[in-house]
């Protein structure tokens, strides 16, 4: 009877101590996020953020990285200097300012002058130029290519601005004469690019001086050369063709993806 006693007594105690523990434990502030630090078990520290979402999130800023800015004057409603002219300077150290003027109104022009205005970072008007579009006529609607050159330009210059075009009412409609068997191509050991073809006079009479114009353009669809030539015979007869090629120096025209040409001359 005593035996049983004594066992009685010691699981009493057992349950007490359990009982007393836990019981500790709970208004000692441990909890079900306890994690263990140095062999110590410790309440782990929650921190509540506010939810935030992606549009709040703060964006970084980019600096834009200084250039040489080229700006155009507002599009007239008549004639302008379109968007996507462009500029290049040669090693021998001259300026080359490329792109296109686009006739707006109904009439054919002639003798269409471009002026580029040289200025410096602080808007101070360094050099000024000219030149006039290599298609001799302009129809009502077309465009064509110019490029003014600057031999010696002012070495501080920062941007251009185009002046508006000034023209002739009194030009006439392009002769019909048809490009043949065009094509053009890209010399990577100079950097070259050329473009070879052949005219066939299909006006019905005499056009003497047969210049064909062509302008290069980059995947921008950006101006990135003009010139012009005559073909070999100069002058056609009707049914005639002759042979014409346009070479282009002074830059790496590695980013021409495609070219356009225009042929103008005299009809007799």
């Amino acid at each position: 009877m005593k035996k049983h006693n004594r066992w009685l007594i010691a699981i009493v105690a057992i349950m007490v101590f359990v009982i007393t523990y836990v019981l500790v434990g709970a208004s000692s502030g441990a909890t079900y996020g306890a994690a263990l630090t140095d062999g110590t078990l410790t309440p782990e520290a929650w921190v509540y953020l506010p939810y935030i979402s992606k549009a709040e999130l703060p964006t970084a800023t980019p600096t834009p990285r200084p250039t040489n800015t080229p700006t155009a004057t507002p599009f007239p409603s008549s004639v302008y200097v379109l968007p996507n002219h462009s500029f290049y300077e040669t090693s021998w150290g001259s300026l080359h300012i490329v792109g296109e003027v686009m006739n707006n109104t109904s009439s054919h022009l002639t003798l269409v002058k471009i002026s580029a205005n040289l200025f410096d970072s602080g808007g101070r008007l360094l050099d000024t130029d000219f030149t006039y579009t290599y298609l001799n006529n302009l129809p009502a609607g077309h465009k064509t290519c110019f490029d003014v050159l600057f031999l010696d330009p002012p070495s501080d210059w920062s941007y251009y601005e185009f002046e508006t075009p000034t023209y002739w009412t009194n030009g006439r409609a392009l002769p019909n004469l048809t490009v043949l068997n065009d094509s053009g191509s890209y010399d990577p050991t100079y950097g070259d690019y050329r473009i070879i073809g052949q005219v066939r006079n299909d006006h019905g009479s005499r056009v003497e001086y047969v210049s064909p114009v062509g302008t290069l353009y980059n995947y921008l669809g950006k101006v990135v050369g003009c010139d012009f030539t005559y073909v070999n015979s100069t002058h056609l007869d009707p049914g005639q063709v002759s042979v014409f090629r346009i070479d282009y120096y002074g830059r790496n025209f590695s980013d021409v993806v495609s070219y356009r040409l225009q042929v103008d001359g005299n009809p007799q």
